[in-house]
């Protein structure tokens, strides 16, 4: 019997879920927001330092998300 309840496939361990969502979060902003002129929304290409800060910032928050 599984007594696990939730998304069958999303990790229990909450460093493998740091993982999942900092890998996540920079396809997100590394690929996702260039792409969105694909559906019709003008957007930039994000540069490095941009890119940086933002996974900086997502790591504080997923740090705090783990924690």
């Amino acid at each position: 019997m599984n007594t696990r309840t939730g998304l069958p496939f999303w990790p229990r361990d909450p460093f493998w879920q740091a993982v999942v969502l900092l890998v996540g979060s920079y396809v997100i902003f590394d690929w996702g927001i260039p792409a969105l002129r694909l559906v019709g929304i003008p957007s930039a290409p994000v540069p490095n330092s941009v890119l940086i800060e933002f996974m900086f910032i997502a790591l504080i928050g997923i740090l705090m998300y783990v924690s």
